[in-house]
């Protein structure tokens, strides 16, 4: 449920977010360019700071980590309809990128986490197929409410979605920092 979740709210801004750009002052001829540029950042800034969330992760706990990159990406996401210039909407797309980025690592340590050793190919095919469906409903929804309310009202709905999300990692902590041991041949236990 969080990875369909989580999927399908980042990618609901994916529709307006070349409109917004025009909208911050970018000109309608080079929107999608910059627009690509800016969705860059968030994948940029993941790159860079993934592996420091993955480190930490091993030692904080997975679930931690989690809510801490839910509430960023949440916060991240609200703090995206304060800016009205492309620089400074540029920058908070980063920042979100930096916090945002620790949640799918923290995900697939859930993942493992909660499967024994000789079952993880079927719950990472699970989890990959939520990913994907979040992914597909996302820019769906994000244009359908783009067309009902402005970008900012897009980026409004994301950012409760993901702070939805992280309520979600919160509150359900027991279940999803279960470990599971070994079990008898054919009987498995899946926590996604």
């Amino acid at each position: 449920m969080l990875t369909v979740v989580t999927s399908c709210s980042v990618m609901t801004v994916e529709p307006v977010l070349p409109l917004y750009i025009v909208k911050l002052g970018g000109t309608s001829d080079k929107a999608s360019f910059v627009a690509g540029i800016v969705f860059s950042l968030p994948g940029i800034a993941s790159a860079m700071f993934a592996p420091l969330w993955g480190k930490w992760s091993d030692k904080v706990g997975f679930q931690r980590v989690l809510v801490i990159g839910l509430l960023g990406g949440g916060i991240g996401s609200l703090a995206q309809i304060l800016f009205g210039h492309i620089l400074e909407f540029s920058i908070i797309r980063f920042v979100y990128g930096i916090f945002f980025c620790a949640v799918y690592p923290a995900l697939n340590g859930l993942v493992v986490k909660s499967t024994t050793d000789d079952f993880r190919g079927r719950p990472f095919g699970l989890n990959q197929t939520v990913n994907q469906i979040g992914g597909m409903v996302g820019p769906m929804l994000g244009g359908f409410l783009g067309g009902i309310f402005s970008a900012q009202g897009v980026f409004l709905i994301t950012g409760i979605l993901l702070l939805s999300a992280m309520g979600m990692a919160y509150w359900n902590a027991k279940d999803l920092n279960r470990t599971v041991g070994k079990v008898a041949p054919g009987k498995y236990h899946i926590n996604i």
